[in-house]
C-alpha cells in the first residue's frame, strides 16, 4: 500500500503541475493520483503471482462509476467516518470470487487541491465536467473521509505465506535447539 501511495505522491508533485495547464483544453486523466495508482497496480497484477490482487479507492460519491463503493466498501467507509482515530482495518471477507484478506485505509481530503475537482462544478475544470458531468464527484469538504482505500488478496496466498514463515521460525528454533544440546553433551 505504501508503494502505491508514493506512486499518488509522485503524481501530486511531478505530473500534475506539468499537465494542470491542460485541462483548460482536454481532460487528462493522468493528473489524477487515483488514476495513476490504479494503472501502475494493474501493470501489476499482469504478473502471474499477482493476478487475483485488487486496488481499489472506493469512494461514496465518485466521478467515475468504477470507483464507486459497494455494500462492503460503503460499511468500511461509514465505520472510518463515525470513527476518524482508526487508521485501517483488516480482515477476512468471502466473495464470489472466493476468500480475501483485505487492508484498508480511510480516503480523507487532505489536500486543498482536491476540491479544485471535487468542491463545485463551477470550480472544477470544464473538461472534467464534461467527461464526467455536474453530478457525480462534487461536494467534498477539506479534511472529510469521503471514501477508503482497499487493497485485497487472496486468503490462499496469505496462508501460505503464513505457512513459510512458521516453518522457518521453527526450523531456526530447531537449530538452535539442536546446537545447544549438542554443546552441552561435548562438556
Amino acid at each position: 500500500m505504501e508503494t502505491i501511495n508514493s506512486v499518488r505522491e509522485y503524481t501530486i508533485t511531478h505530473v500534475r503541475p506539468e499537465l494542470i495547464d491542460k485541462l483548460e483544453v482536454k481532460f487528462l486523466p493522468e493528473i489524477i493520483p487515483n488514476f495513476a495508482a490504479r494503472e501502475t497496480f494493474e501493470n501489476l497484477r499482469q504478473k502471474s503471482n499477482f493476478h487475483d490482487f485488487f486496488l481499489k479507492d472506493a469512494t461514496l460519491n465518485p466521478f467515475n462509476p468504477r470507483d464507486q463503493a459497494n455494500k462492503f466498501e460503503t460499511e468500511l467507509i461509514i465505520n472510518f467516518k463515525r470513527h476518524e482515530e482508526i487508521q485501517e482495518l483488516s480482515g477476512f471477507r468471502s466473495t464470489l470470487n472466493g476468500d480475501f484478506f483485505y487492508l484498508a485505509r480511510p480516503i480523507r481530503v487532505q489536500e486543498p487541491s482536491c476540491l479544485e475537482c471535487h468542491s463545485e462544478p463551477s470550480a472544477a475544470p470544464p473538461s472534467l465536467v464534461e467527461r464526467y458531468g455536474s453530478v457525480n464527484g462534487f461536494g467534498w469538504k477539506l479534511n472529510e473521509i469521503v471514501g477508503a482505500q482497499i487493497i485485497s488478496l487472496p486468503v490462499n496466498q496469505v496462508i501460505e505465506e503464513a505457512h513459510q514463515l512458521f516453518f522457518l521460525i521453527m526450523g531456526i528454533v530447531s537449530f538452535l535447539f539442536l546446537t545447544v544440546i549438542c554443546i552441552n553433551v561435548k562438556q
